[in-house]
């Protein structure tokens, strides 16, 4: 793969399917090399159907099983994709995304308890900051514990990551072709600011009830319930919901470039219509519904700038008798902000809706697979946990999806000695039929595994390459040339036969 020997790396990959997570001594894998049109032709191979159920086989994705240390991870090998600006398009493919999905269901009750926990977490709240009552203040002191206790694990086995595994993976990245999709997350660095807020303002807020701090306490136990709801294997919910991650951070992006035009407009209506006497002791003021339309304080002229950015005017209250050029700036903000600004960060934010959605089916299975592999890296030092949540120690590397009984996913189980054939393999049916509780192969899935299989019967699987049509073309015709040779010669015998009266 290193020296471009894509056709021969694909031979033997297809061949001999050896583990693409395998390291040389430079901590390297093949995947950091590889063209990701060798990488798709190979999960393409596969993939089988027939008429019933659709094949995929997972050998060279998965490792071998006398890896039982703690280093033998499954998802490290996809997280590589998921890491790659090339490869990180193919965890839309339908081997790559069924294996995640497979992943997510040996690890589905934690993650279910970690939705209520959230649900339950943001009601108790809601509750005992209404009503005050009793039994929520308990509740939510028991939430209070169980939530603390998960972000102190989650933080530490980030850390731990960070110090003795980044390290290590950056430097492979750096090696290799591989880059960073994206730099400095500032999502996730929110999602770890929303967490820590979220438990200092409850400890607040149970201690010395303020009814500011619940409020806001609130709101943030309202966001971590959307959050959770992204680690639903639903494709379409969870792609909503990073489709609304995606939406914000390109709007806030564009609105930062033009927020310096509406600070400096919003300044300038407080200095044109507040009056001069006594505008600074007005600025200390708190502000009133009339104050707010008439820009008497620096906070309200701000934010009736940034409301006004939407349209909303309410120009009868706005005193444009302090000075005649007060209606050319009025104008010029109307025109420049309202309808050039706005609409201009609403194209751009929503471009191209069918991309945006593409990109956030793609960023919806790199979460996942980011919660997986935490996951995963918590439960390496527990061996019973380790082997519960694990595919390679009782499954073989196949995954059939049975298309003819709602696309229910089933496993085959590799110590089946002395078993019936029923109870050699697992049906994963959970919850079918439920909306986003079912967790059966999605039928997108199934139909770009049914055009993979359409593609191969359409070009054969023991196609010939176009190098050797010359070759085969030059033996043809040598061949041809000694048959005519042949023919000659066998007629000239005959008529000599003829002559010497033979015949």
């Amino acid at each position: 793969v290193q020296h471009g020997m894509d056709r021969e790396a694909l031979e033997i990959m297809t061949k001999r399917t050896p583990y693409l997570g395998s390291t040389n001594r430079n901590h390297e894998t093949p995947l950091h090399s590889m063209n990701p049109d060798v990488l798709g032709a190979f999960l393409d191979s596969r993939v089988s159907a027939t008429a019933e159920e659709l094949q995929l086989n997972l050998n060279g994705l998965l490792p071998s099983k006398h890896k039982t240390n703690c280093s033998a991870s499954e998802t490290d090998l996809v997280w590589y994709l998921s890491e790659s600006e090339n490869l990180r398009p193919l965890l839309r493919h339908p081997v790559i995304s069924t294996l995640i999905r497979i992943k997510w269901l040996f690890m589905r009750w934690l993650i279910y308890v970690m939705i209520v926990t959230s649900i339950a977490f943001a009601t108790c709240f809601t509750i005992y900051s209404v009503q005050n009552s009793l039994i929520a203040e308990i509740f939510c002191w028991l939430l209070l514990s169980y939530y603390l206790i998960v972000v102190i694990t989650t933080s530490i086995a980030g850390v731990y990551d960070i110090l003795y595994q980044q390290p290590q993976h950056q430097t492979i990245l750096r090696r290799s072709r591989f880059q960073f999709p994206k730099g400095f997350d500032f999502f996730h660095l929110l999602n770890k600011f929303r967490e820590m807020s979220i438990v200092i303002l409850a400890v607040w807020s149970l201690c010395s009830p303020n009814r500011t701090t619940s409020a806001l306490l609130i709101l943030l136990t309202g966001i971590d319930v959307i959050v959770h709801l992204g680690l639903f294997p639903s494709t379409a919910l969870s792609t909503s919901i990073v489709m609304l991650e995606t939406v914000s951070r390109g709007f806030l992006k564009i609105l930062l470039v033009y927020a310096i035009l509406i600070v400096s407009f919003g300044f300038s209506f407080y200095v044109m219509f507040t009056k001069s006497s006594g505008a600074e002791n007005d600025a200390d003021q708190p502000s009133t519904g009339e104050d707010f339309n008439n820009f008497s304080s620096i906070r309200g002229s701000l934010v009736k700038s940034l409301v006004m950015m939407i349209g909303e005017f309410d120009a009868s209250e706005i005193p444009f008798d302090s000075h005649a050029l007060s209606y050319f700036t009025f104008v010029t903000f109307v025109v420049l902000v309202t309808l050039v600004v706005a609409n201009l960060i609403n194209g751009v934010a929503v471009s191209d809706i069918s991309e945006i959605r593409q990109e956030a089916e793609v960023a919806a299975l790199a979460k996942w697979l980011e919660n997986l592999r935490r996951f995963e890296k918590i439960f390496a030092h527990f061996e019973w946990i380790r082997r519960r949540t694990s595919f390679f120690y009782r499954y073989a590397p196949s995954v059939s999806v049975r298309l003819q009984e709602g696309n229910i996913i089933v496993l085959a189980r590799i110590a089946a000695a002395g078993k019936s054939a029923k109870d050699s393999e697992e049906i994963l049916n959970i919850f079918p039929g439920w909306g986003f509780f079912c967790h059966c192969i999605d039928p997108d899935t199934c139909s770009a595994a049914k055009d993979i299989v359409r593609r191969q019967n359409a070009v054969g699987i023991g196609a010939v390459p176009q190098e050797e049509y010359g070759e085969r073309l030059l033996r043809l015709e040598q061949k041809v040339m000694k048959l005519n040779g042949a023919e000659a010669g066998e007629g000239k015998n005959f008529r000599e036969s003829v002559r010497n009266g033979r015949v």
